[in-house]
């Protein structure tokens, strides 16, 4: 559409993906070239979401959140509790490789749990394709009762 709207004069632009089409000019490309495949994700895609879990005061918890991309485009894994965005010093990121797929671990701890840590827990993935979120693992935080 660039092309029919007379753009191609006044429109720079570069492919960045897929690499094999790193820094050609978007209008010396066939439309072929663009098709995608089910071997390349560049956007991050998670594959499995934290699970909701139930612990009880002064525990320990770990929440769980693995993505997968294919390219060299490092990826970004940050948590979420309740919509706001926790230190990233909680956070452990492991990463192997498969072939061209990377899978990224990434394992949330959380150390000693108090009552205010109960919430709806959320990783995030970014790289320079794009965004993908888990879906949202719910924590309740049980006290032990006491007798006096």
């Amino acid at each position: 559409w660039l092309k029919q709207s007379g753009f191609q004069h006044s429109a720079l632009g570069t492919c960045f993906h897929p690499p094999l089409l790193r820094g050609a000019g978007i209008f010396q490309l066939d439309v072929a070239d663009l098709k995608c495949n089910n071997a390349e994700f560049p956007k991050p895609v998670i594959l499995e979401s934290p699970k909701s879990t139930n612990g009880y005061k002064g525990e320990n918890l770990t929440l769980t959140c693995i993505t997968a991309i294919t390219g060299d485009s490092q990826p970004r894994i940050l948590w979420k509790k309740d919509n706001l965005l926790l230190n990233e010093s909680l956070s452990m990121v492991t990463a192997n490789s498969d072939g061209d797929v990377k899978r990224y671990t990434s394992n949330l701890l959380l150390t000693d749990i108090l009552d205010s840590m109960a919430g709806r827990y959320q990783c995030v993935v970014s790289n320079d394709f794009g965004s993908a979120f888990s879906q949202r693992a719910y924590i309740n935080v049980y006290v032990y009762p006491v007798f006096l």
